[in-house]
């Protein structure tokens, strides 16, 4: 008996790619910005989220939010810069620069001329998770890293993925929750569960688009530990 190809099953994707200006906004407590959040996963105790990961849209200068036994990894996506003053030390920051500094450290942001800017922004509670992010640039296939990878954003350029897809600028590649049964979408993959496995081998063989180069920011989480690595 033949079968036909065309209604075979097709293999549920392993990761979804999200535009961060789709995902849902919310405003900062101080007014200074709106976060859009891209993942979090929630401890049982700490500052509520034992990591958590999304993308700020500055739109004016502004002083961040403190948030007391968290580390930050702060990561310009757009054209830039900004500049940042971490405890009185003023940082001129370009766009795919990661920047880290304590939930306890008073920063304030300005911007060029007020154009508004977007950020990537990585917290992680201190004895819950460890994490990093990191800005890897080239053409041709890239190397991402292989442990415990929760997401890539592309900052410039474009990623091809391995099924084909095309994955933009400003725009995510999350671990699909269709492919694992059980696991809310976005609310929280475990760090070292089959999450982020089904997100490596999605973006196994990733390459630039076309003949140019991309640059993405490739983020990494590890449960307990320090906030950052390196």
């Amino acid at each position: 008996m033949s079968t036909d190809a065309s209604r075979a099953p097709r293999p549920t994707p392993r990761a979804e790619v999200r535009a961060l200006s789709s995902l849902p906004a919310s405003p900062w407590r101080n007014g200074g910005g709106t976060t859009r959040q891209l993942a979090v996963a929630a401890p049982h105790a700490g500052p509520g989220f034992s990591w958590r990961l999304s993308q700020a849209e500055l739109i004016g200068d502004a002083e961040f939010s403190p948030f007391p036994g968290v580390g930050r990894v702060f990561t310009l996506l757009s054209a830039g810069p900004v500049r940042l003053a971490v405890d009185g030390e003023s940082r001129t920051v370009p766009r795919g620069e990661p920047q880290r500094f304590s939930g306890e450290t008073e920063v304030s942001v300005s911007l060029r001329a007020g154009t508004p800017e977007k950020a990537l922004n990585l917290m992680l509670a201190r004895g819950l998770a460890r994490g990093d992010v990191q800005v890897i640039r080239g053409s041709g296939r890239l190397v991402l890293p292989a442990d415990h990878l929760v997401a890539v954003v592309v900052i410039d350029g474009a990623l091809v993925l391995r099924d084909g897809r095309t994955v933009n600028a400003l725009e995510a590649i999350l671990p699909s929750p269709r492919a694992h049964s059980g696991t809310p979408s976005h609310g929280g993959p475990a760090p070292g569960g089959g999450l982020h496995d089904g997100l490596i081998q999605e973006l196994d063989s990733a390459r630039a688009g076309g003949a140019g180069s991309v640059t993405v920011a490739a983020v990494q989480v590890f449960p307990g530990g320090a906030e950052a690595i390196g």
